[in-house]
């Protein structure tokens, strides 16, 4: 393997595109934001880990909700979880401006988030049961050509965590990925690919960034704000 440069093992973070932003305030607030898949029914779980108190965990609906517009949000516990109704992450449905509902981890425990939104001129309810926990490092194992690198999830940001490898590109390598005790390992993708690799043995990796997408359960529950982990080939 070819010595590493400063420029080459530079700790890199995968970057989300929110939403398409109409001004330069609104691109600025979406430097510290976190885009979560809002539950398409009322009573659903989420559960988060604190990674950043500092950053605003946004709630995008799917397509059965895409033209909901939050009037309101609130917490049963604002000391967990604060809610805010978005201004700086609106954009527009058929010229009509739609607001979204979102929250900042403030310490571990549960929270009630009760958001109130208008769809189709009728005012609806929706509540998400939330829980927080402390992030904690979910992977016993992350190896790749037989060296362990899941020291590497120590430490994530809200856009992951990346992992500093540098194996040539095309090449075949022994790949197995572990979790640690209380987590499950759901799915695990190689960017561009539709391939499960949770069970793989080997893995070939393309020419540049390496993502690679891991989900994984907590006592059975989703982690909804976890993101991907990116490297880089030769």
């Amino acid at each position: 393997m070819k010595k590493f440069t400063k420029k080459m093992i530079t700790f890199f973070a995968v970057m989300i595109v929110i939403a398409v932003f109409a001004s330069a305030k609104q691109v600025k607030a979406a430097e510290k934001a976190y885009s979560l898949s809002l539950p398409n029914k009322s009573g659903a779980t989420m559960c988060c880990m604190i990674i950043d108190k500092n950053c605003q965990n946004v709630l995008f609906p799917g397509s059965k909700l895409k033209n909901m517009d939050v009037i309101s949000f609130t917490s049963s516990k604002p000391s967990v979880a604060k809610t805010f109704v978005s201004k700086d992450f609106t954009y527009k449905i058929k010229n009509n401006e739609r607001k979204r509902g979102g929250f900042y981890l403030k310490k571990t425990g549960t929270a009630k988030l009760t958001m109130t939104y208008r769809l189709n001129n009728k005012v609806k309810k929706m509540v998400i049961n939330l829980i927080v926990i402390k992030y904690t490092n979910p992977l016993k194992t992350f190896a790749i050509d037989g060296k362990n690198y899941a020291n590497v999830f120590n430490k994530v940001t809200i856009y992951g965590a990346s992992y500093k490898i540098i194996p040539k590109s095309g090449h075949t390598y022994k790949f197995a990925v572990k979790p640690k005790k209380d987590w499950k390992v759901s799915s695990v993708k190689a960017y561009g690919s539709k391939k499960q690799l949770k069970n793989a043995k080997k893995i070939t990796l393309p020419k540049g960034a390496t993502t690679i997408d891991i989900k994984v359960k907590y006592k059975n529950m989703r982690i909804d704000n976890l993101e991907t982990f990116t490297g880089f080939t030769q």
